[in-house]
Parts: structure tokens; sequence; C-alpha cells
């Protein structure tokens, strides 16, 4: 599926880019659409001011209010239709400024 989200490419710069999406959540997991998300001040600021050339544009966003469009078969089922509340952890702390997001099992 096309989605959209927010990328930071260089210093200073920020813009909205398409992206696919797989169209089904991963293995245990949901597939979100975001509806608000919110930002962690001190990394995505220091992200934004960031002065290295050359990086590529890379998504940002730390948690997100979404409802649960779709659930794997093996994920809790009841979820799906409901509005919650995504902290991603770890390696998935980002990407919540976009249109949608698909979450791992939990």
């Amino acid at each position: 599926m096309k989605a959209r989200r927010c990328v930071l490419p260089g210093s200073c710069v920020c813009q909205l880019e398409d992206f696919d999406l797989p169209d089904a959540p991963p293995t245990g997991g949901y597939l979100m659409e975001i509806h608000a998300s919110l930002i962690s001040p001190g990394t995505e600021l220091g992200s934004y001011r960031r002065t290295g050339e050359g990086s590529s544009p890379y998504p940002v966003g730390y948690t997100a209010v979404g409802r649960v469009v779709a659930a794997d078969a093996a994920a809790d089922q009841s979820l799906k239709g409901k509005e919650v509340f995504l902290f991603p952890e770890d390696d998935r702390q980002s990407e919540c400024h976009a249109s949608h997001r698909t979450v791992g099992p939990g």
C-alpha cells in the first residue's frame, strides 16, 4: 500500500515522502492508521539540526495514536478497529510521523 511519512533529509530540512508499506501486518503484528504522533524533543531536534552531509533521509516520530486497521492471524483480533497508543521500543522507535505504520507483535 502507499503511505506518507515525514523524513529528515538533511540539516534543518523536513519533508513528506510517499513510501510503500506492506498490505498485510507482520507475523503477530498490526497495521495502524496514524491519527496523531508525538516527538522526542531531544532526539528529533538533534536529528533535525544534524550537520553531516550525504546522510540518507530517514523517517522520524516517537509515539503515535491511531486505529488498528488490520491484525495478523497470530495477533489479538479484538484490537481491530480500536484506537490505540503506540509506544515503539528500541529499534522500532521511529517512523510514527506517518499516515500508516506496521507494528510487530506485542
